[in-house]
């Protein structure tokens, strides 16, 4: 009985956000990622992001250096953001559905923080790029672009095309209920030779997890349910592996698909495991503990495709 208040709870608070951004409001504290960061942690957690774009996208300072990007979902921090310009990218643009709320003061502190860390040369670059006002942090415009109330499946409505070079995102794309849309668009944005370079979260978001079910208990769910509960609200899509995999394969981009992490396992994994070479006995047991029950969308999938819960997807567009 405590599972379907909790869906009830879900399909409320989905419709009341859809309510909300249909008449225009899209502050959200969805993407306040910083606000349960201690000031180093945000500092720490900027630096990780960045580095890991270069370290599972095998992302060189050559191919940043002049390049336009766009950075899908950064929430409530541009710190990202600024490391690429401080490496040389030419412009950042930033876009969002929801504007992420945020403590400005905070974020300033943040960004000071972050300068400490930076070579004499980058805190240069730094200060081209980002000016005090009353304490504040501001950036220069014609480098650092935020478009928020601009969801990625419509963004090629507002941005030209062939524009980019490279699109990033992290933990984003699995809150898009419009999955395929969000790579045509994002196909339609880069230009020949563009990249891809998106940290996709598979798992729940804790939704179930987090208060003591099983990891797959949300792959239960019949999908007429699932959509009432998270189409509007930031909630996983529940695409797995290959949808991914088809996708690029569709749109004919050169890819990989790096597992990250396994459903239940925080022990995360670098750049190149591509394919489960074993499972862990009790994830084995859990697994058929759950295939009687999945929803019918799941439930002929492949052992792999149910427990990969974290991947890693860097692809490359044909020239």
């Amino acid at each position: 009985m405590r599972k379907w208040l909790l869906i009830l709870r879900y399909i409320v608070s989905d419709w009341r956000l859809a309510r909300l951004y249909k008449k225009g409001e899209v502050n959200s504290a969805g993407g306040s990622t910083h606000r349960r960061f201690t000031l180093a942690q945000s500092v720490d957690y900027i630096i990780q992001v960045f580095r890991e774009y270069f370290l599972f996208g095998s992302l060189s300072k050559e191919a940043v250096r002049g390049a336009h990007i766009l950075e899908i979902g950064p929430g409530d921090n541009f710190g990202v953001a600024l490391q690429f310009l401080i490496a040389g990218a030419a412009t950042v643009t930033c876009i969002d559905k929801f504007y992420a709320e945020r403590d400005e003061a905070h974020q300033a502190t943040i960004y000071r923080a972050l300068r400490e860390r930076l070579s004499p040369a980058e805190q240069a670059e730094f200060d081209r790029i980002v000016r005090w006002e009353n304490g504040l942090a501001r950036f220069d415009e014609d480098r650092l672009r935020y478009l928020y109330g601009l969801p990625l499946e419509r963004a090629d409505e507002t941005l030209p095309s062939a524009s980019f070079d490279i699109a990033i995102s992290r933990a984003v794309l699995t809150e898009i209920p419009e999955a395929e849309r969000s790579f045509q668009v994002m196909d339609k944005l880069l230009r020949p030779g563009g990249r891809m370079l998106h940290k996709i979260g598979l798992g729940d978001y804790d939704m179930f997890s987090g208060i003591g079910y099983g990891p797959l208990e949300f792959l239960t769910i019949p999908e007429t349910v699932w959509s009432r509960m998270a189409s509007h609200a930031g909630r996983p899509n529940r695409r797995r592996v290959n949808f991914y995999a088809g996708i690029m394969k569709k749109l004919r981009y050169e890819t990989q698909i790096h597992i990250v992490e396994l459903a239940g396992r925080r022990e995360p994994a670098g750049p190149g495991r591509f394919c489960l070479d074993s499972i862990p006995a009790a994830l084995q047991e859990e697994l058929a503990r759950y295939r009687p029950r999945l929803a019918a969308p799941f439930r002929a999938l492949s052992d792999e495709e149910l427990l990969v819960e974290d991947i890693f997807l860097t692809a490359t567009k044909a020239k």
